[in-house]
Order: C-alpha cells, then structure tokens, then sequence
C-alpha cells in the first residue's frame, strides 16, 4: 500500500508539473489538463484507508469518523477519504439509515442554542461544514 501512495503521490506531482498556466492555454485546455490531477488525488485519498477495511466511500467514510471519534472533522477531510462529490449523501446515509450518531456543525449550534448539549464533547468551535461523531456505538433502533 505504501508503494501505491508513493506512485500516486509521484503521478500527481508530475501532472501538476505539466499543468500548463501561461496566457497561451486556453481556459478549456487547463481545465482538461486538472482532470487527471483530481482523479489522481481522488485515488490518492481513498488510499489512506486500507481496502480491507473499507471498500465504498460509506464504509471509508465511517473508518474515518471511528478513528477520530469526539473530535471536530472538516468537511475537507470526509471529501479526501469518501473520494466522491456525494460525500454528503453518505454521512447522511450513516446517520439516519445506519444510526450513527453523527453530528454536523449547524445542528451542534442548533442545540447548543436550545441548551440540549449536555455531556457533549464541546462543539463551540465548530463550523457549519464541520462532522463529529457523538457516540462511537451504532443505534440500529434510531436508524
């Protein structure tokens, strides 16, 4: 695996190095040439979690937030490790249909507001766009 991320890395590295940004490009032909550098670090961040742990960008997602349980999570980071534009989806995915208690930045301030965080890790520095995961234990019954 460790070789993987090293061609990866090194791949993304020369396409970067190729990508052409003088006047005589044009706007279509440098949005073409980062085609291949987002896949390239697309491939390069769903790596970071080991296959046999996690096959889709659900199950990589949750490897993810288990990993880190009780701590703020950019919304950068799950999109790296899910490697996908419906990351979103996923979390959502995880939270009502699989029953993680997965908190996003906007309702932790929602409840923050109503008084409801009690015995809660502390959120206040958490951004809209930020993930938390509450509870490191699935509730198949709230799902």
């Amino acid at each position: 695996m460790a070789l993987k991320k090293a061609q990866l890395k090194q791949q993304l590295i020369q396409l970067l190095a190729a990508f052409e940004t003088g006047s005589r490009a044009d706007l279509r032909t440098q949005v073409l040439s980062l085609l291949p550098v987002w896949d390239t670090l697309k491939e390069l961040g769903t790596s970071l979690v080991p296959a046999d742990m996690a096959k889709s960008a659900r199950d990589r997602i949750l490897f993810y937030l288990r990993q880190y349980p009780c701590q703020i999570i950019s919304h950068k980071e799950i999109m790296i490790v899910a490697g996908i534009s419906e990351w979103a989806r996923r979390v959502r995915e995880l939270r009502v249909e699989y029953g993680w208690s997965i908190m996003s930045g906007k309702t932790s301030r929602d409840m923050q507001e109503a008084g409801e965080l009690v015995n809660m890790p502390d959120c206040s520095a958490m951004k809209p766009e930020d993930y938390i995961l509450v509870n490191e234990h699935q509730d198949r019954d709230a799902a």
